[in-house]
């Protein structure tokens, strides 16, 4: 029976990291605060003890949309290089925030449900 409660606070941990991730990956669209690198370093450091469970692909969810969102950013620094492309960039990063915040929204109610989130 000890094993079993293990391994239920284990999975409890794993999905409270992995809510704090998101929510300070959410937090960081409304602020200029880092909080989204703080979010994405837990996931890191959470996705190796996540294998092999359902709450592994939420982990591997939340690096993969930090990430691309940080590209989508840097893409649109480098459109600022041109007049032509600054008002692409604000198209760009208006897309990127939407996009993102969707995606935490998204991952957060699943994970809430206790349900994996597809890739």
């Amino acid at each position: 029976m000890s094993e079993v409660l293990l391994a239920e606070e284990a999975e409890q941990s794993l999905k409270n990291a992995a809510m704090l991730s998101y929510v300070l990956i959410g937090v960081s669209l409304f602020t200029a605060l880092p909080t989204g690198l703080v979010g994405v370093i837990i996931a890191h450091i959470k996705r190796d003890d996540a294998r092999g469970t359902w709450l592994e692909s939420h982990y591997s969810y939340l690096i993969a949309t930090f990430w691309w969102s940080v590209l989508g950013v840097v893409a649109g620094g480098a459109l600022c290089l041109t007049i032509i492309g600054i008002p692409l960039a604000f198209l760009l990063w208006l897309g990127v925030w939407i996009w993102t915040l969707y995606r935490v929204v998204k991952g957060g109610l699943r994970l809430n449900d206790l349900r994996p989130v597809e890739l």
